[in-house]
């Protein structure tokens, strides 16, 4: 189930993150794992 999570992640936001600086890359993914939590709240 893992996997699959992490594969539909990736298939939705892309396998990079754009941020040059970690503190900005941290963010970047936060960022993205709430939006796809949100996403999966309001379809789920």
């Amino acid at each position: 189930m893992v996997e699959t999570a992490y594969s539909v992640f990736k298939r939705c936001f892309g396998e990079f993150v754009s941020a040059k600086k970690w503190d900005y890359m941290l963010a970047e993914i936060a960022a993205k794992v709430w939006i796809y939590n949100s996403l999966r709240a309001v379809l789920c």
